[in-house]
C-alpha cells in the first residue's frame, strides 16, 4: 500500500511477520511505502509490548503455530489472543513460508549478497525465518518485483528504554487513554515537524527514548545549536515545508505507481537539499554535522 489517500502521512504502515520458536520470537517488519526493514529476536513475554512499539496495521502468523502460549501482563494465552487483544488484523500463512533457511536465502537473494554479515543479523535464524514469509507474502499480493528495501535494519532494544504497554497507555505517548485519538497525547504536544518525513522520526524516537546518554546529549547538543540561532533555524523550517515525502513519493516510482506530479514533487524536494546544505555550514555540533553529510 503506498497511495496517500490511504496512509497516515506521519505514521508507518507496518506489515509484522511473527516466527514463534520453541524459546524464541523471531520478528520482521517493513513498510512498502518507505522501504524500511527490520529483524528483531524476542522472548515470548515480550510480544505484547513489542505489538505496541511497532504499531503494525497486519501481522503475519504460521497457521500451524498461532495457538503458542504468552504469558504477558493480560495473563496467560496464545499468540492468536494476543493479536486479538491489540485489535490488528491477522493473516496466517503455512508454516513452510517462515522456514529458517529458505529465509536467509530469499533475503540474499532479494538483496544480492552472497552473507548477511554486512547487515548484522546473520546470526537471527528466526528473525530470518519471519523475513523470508514476509518477503513472500509482499510478492504474492503486489504482483510485481519487490525494489525499494535497498537495506535491513536490527533493532537494537539495548540502546532504547523498553516501555510495556500499560506504560505506553498510561503516559499517552501516541494516543490518548480513553478515546483513543492522537490529539491530546504527548505526540500532539511536542510534534512540529515540517515533513512527514520527520513526523514518522519523531514517533519512533518517542516510542523507543534512547537509553546512552553520550547519544542524548548529542541530540541536546543539536537542539541548542539551532535555538542559539533562530535565524538559521526558521530557514531550515522554511526550506523542509517545501519538502514532499521523498520515501513515499520514491517507493510510488520504484513500484511504477506514481504520477506526473510526483515525479515532479520528488524533483522540487531534491532541488532543496543543496540550500539546507549551505545553512548547516554554520552549525559544528556532531549529530547536525552528521545530518549535513548524509543529505546528497
Amino acid at each position: 500500500m503506498t497511495e496517500d489517500e490511504v496512509l497516515q502521512e506521519k505514521l508507518n504502515n507496518f506489515l509484522l511477520s511473527v516466527n514463534p520458536s520453541e524459546k524464541t520470537i523471531g520478528l520482521a517488519w517493513c513498510d512498502i511505502s518507505t522501504g524500511k526493514f527490520i529483524l528483531n529476536e524476542i522472548s515470548y513475554e515480550q510480544l505484547s509490548d513489542e505489538f505496541a512499539r511497532i504499531n503494525p496495521s497486519e501481522i503475519l502468523v504460521p497457521d500451524e503455530r498461532c495457538d503458542k502460549l504468552v504469558i504477558s501482563q493480560e495473563g496467560s494465552m496464545t499468540v492468536e489472543e494476543v493479536i486479538k487483544i491489540h485489535n490488528i488484523s491477522l493473516t496466517r500463512r503455512p508454516c513452510w513460508f517462515f522456514d529458517n533457511e529458505n529465509g536467509e536465502r530469499v533475503l540474499k537473494d532479494y538483496l544480492g549478497v552472497e552473507s548477511l554479515q554486512g547487515y548484522g543479523c546473520e546470526n537471527l535464524k528466526i528473525a530470518l525465518g519471519a523475513a523470508g514469509a514476509l518477503l513472500k507474502y509482499l510478492e504474492d499480493t503486489q504482483k510485481c518485483a519487490l525494489k525499494n528495501f535497498d537495506k535491513v535494519e536490527v533493532y537494537n532494544s539495548n540502546e532504547t528504554m523498553f516501555l510495556d504497554r500499560a506504560t505506553r497507555l498510561c503516559l499517552e505517548i501516541q494516543k490518548t487513554m480513553r478515546e483513543e485519538n492522537k490529539q491530546g497525547a504527548l505526540i500532539s504536544v511536542l510534534d512540529k515537524t515540517c515533513t512527514s518525513m520527520g513526523g514518522r522520526l519523531l514517533s519512533s524516537w518517542l516510542s523507543a527514548p534512547l537509553k546512552s546518554v553520550e547519544k542524548i546529549k548529542s541530540r541536546q547538543d543539536g537542539i541548542k545549536e539551532l535555538l542559539d540561532s533562530l535565524l538559521n533555524m526558521n530557514k531550515i523550517r522554511e526550506n523542509l515545508s517545501m519538502v514532499q515525502d521523498i520515501e513515499r513519493l520514491s517507493s510510488r516510482i520504484a513500484y511504477q505507481r506514481a504520477n506526473a506530479r510526483d515525479v515532479l514533487a520528488l524533483k522540487n524536494s531534491l532541488k532543496i537539499v543543496p540550500e539546507l546544505k549551505k545553512i548547516l555550514e554554520n552549525f559544528n555540533s556532531a549529530i547536525l554535522n552528521v545530518i549535513k553529510e548524509e543529505l546528497v
